[in-house]
């Protein structure tokens, strides 16, 4: 319960509704303009409250809802409302069979086998026999002239007008020349004999050059293939030497049946790795001073360039 202050006039008869925090006894009515003329009347209203309307309560969670609700606000559930028992399941009926979307395709008819006609038989002959020919021809070369890298090797690097082009710089004999992804060096040159590998024996060739060359990968984690300065197919891979008269000396690189023993085609150096390579040149004659050795640098993954080492004639070492 709630009560107002009401308030009314005893000359004018006014009436008003006031705060308690008013004096009556100087308030000044608006109307007669009468000083603490007012007179208070207790006017009692009752104020309805939730508590006063009829309540009622869930059928499904007993808690207090109000008279005429259609859903229950505490468990949500509709009031008043029947629920429809849901149909009993059917039987269930057989599987229709689902039609493969991917049609097999009928199988083809086979087809006769064609055969060739005598025309076409002279021609494959033919065919064959010509490129047989051209194989012998081939071989032969190979056989008498030591491969085509030994027909490039045998002749002189001013014939062949050299692709590659050489550095400036002369490199000396005891240094470790870069070129590359590797690193070169000199190990010795021997003018003598050489051993040649054949059909599982060993031949003793008079009167040659050999060059001892170690190649270095100083990597730590790559790696290089060298293909070898001696043994390439390419007249711009092998390796060339020239003495201080300019004459240029044929590179020996072996046959079809036949190897330079401790000559290298082609290997993978790993990171720190190396080995050891051989060049087998004509054994120089006359008074010279030196010998330039020129190596390609496509042979261990550059391109474009070469090195130049100087061989004074007093590191070659004679044995007769």
């Amino acid at each position: 319960m709630s009560t107002k202050t009401t308030v009314q006039c005893r000359k004018c008869g006014k009436t008003g509704t006031v705060g308690w925090e008013v004096n009556l006894a100087t308030a000044v009515c608006p109307k007669c303009k009468s000083k603490g003329s007012f007179q208070p009347v207790v006017i009692v209203e009752k104020v309805v409250t939730n508590t006063d309307k009829e309540m009622t309560t869930c059928p499904m969670c007993n808690e207090e809802i109000r008279i005429g609700a259609k859903k229950c606000k505490h468990c949500g559930e509709m009031i008043g409302e029947k629920k429809e028992t849901p149909p009993a399941p059917q039987p269930s009926q057989a599987a229709k069979p689902v039609k493969d979307p991917i049609q097999t395709p009928p199988p083809e008819a086979p087809q006769p086998e064609q055969k060739d006609g005598p025309f076409g038989t002279a021609v494959k002959w033919g065919c064959g026999i010509v490129f047989g020919i051209a194989l012998a021809n081939v071989l032969l070369c190979m056989l008498f002239y030591g491969g085509c890298a030994g027909c490039v090797a045998l002749a002189s690097k001013n014939d062949l007008g050299s692709t590659f082009k050489s550095t400036e710089k002369i490199h000396t004999y005891d240094e470790y020349v870069t070129i590359g992804d590797a690193q070169v060096k000199i190990a010795s040159c021997i003018s003598g004999k050489v051993w040649i590998n054949g059909f599982g024996s060993k031949d003793e060739q008079s009167n040659q050059l050999k060059i001892k060359i170690c190649i270095i990968n100083p990597s730590k984690s790559k790696t290089v293939k060298y293909s070898g300065w001696g043994t390439s197919w390419s007249s711009d891979k092998l390796a060339t030497l020239t003495d201080d008269s300019g004459k240029t000396y044929k590179l020996w690189s072996g046959s079809l049946f036949s190897s330079i023993d401790g000559q290298i085609t082609s290997i993978v150096l790993y990171p720190n790795e190396y080995v050891n390579d051989i060049f087998v040149f004509e054994k120089p004659y006359g008074q010279l001073k030196y010998l330039d050795l020129e190596l390609p640098a496509d042979n261990v993954g550059s391109t474009g360039s070469s090195v130049k080492i100087r061989i004074p004639a007093d590191k070659i070492i004679r044995i007769d």
